[in-house]
């Protein structure tokens, strides 16, 4: 087991980088289709960007909420000797329904499913913790 917990930490944490090149991508995209100012950038202000890059935008701030709380239960999983089989599941299990949180956030935004795989998400997530603890 031990070491297993961090390959799904790293592959949570390659959302996270692709959310930064999708989002790089698109904002570089609607640049060069006029859709966005070069001076939205100076302030984030002004006519802004469209859909698909608030979206993107957004996305990526998400790598940066509740997954910051998947990274330390693993972490400190790892260090206190509580990197069980168990704790190794959930975390792929985390790691499965935060992809396709991600996926639907980027594709159909279908508000509902993507809600549900949230929740999902953070019900698995707070068993790690409380895993943790016992």
């Amino acid at each position: 087991m031990t070491g297993d917990i961090l390959f799904p930490l790293i592959a949570q944490g390659a959302i996270g980088f692709a959310s930064l090149f999708i989002l790089a991508r698109r904002r570089l995209k609607a640049y060069a289709d006029g859709e966005t100012k070069g001076s939205y950038f100076l302030g984030f202000t002004g006519d802004g960007e469209p859909y698909n890059v608030r979206v993107a935008q957004r996305s990526f701030h998400n790598q940066f909420e509740m997954p910051v709380l998947f990274f330390v239960v693993c972490l400190a999983a790892a260090v206190f000797g509580k990197e069980t089989a168990s704790m190794v599941y959930l975390a792929w299990a985390y790691f499965v329904t935060r992809l396709i949180h991600w996926l639907i956030h980027l594709t159909s935004n279908n508000v509902l499913w993507r809600f549900r795989a949230f929740v999902i998400s953070n019900l698995v997530l707070f068993a790690m913790w409380i895993l943790l603890a016992v």
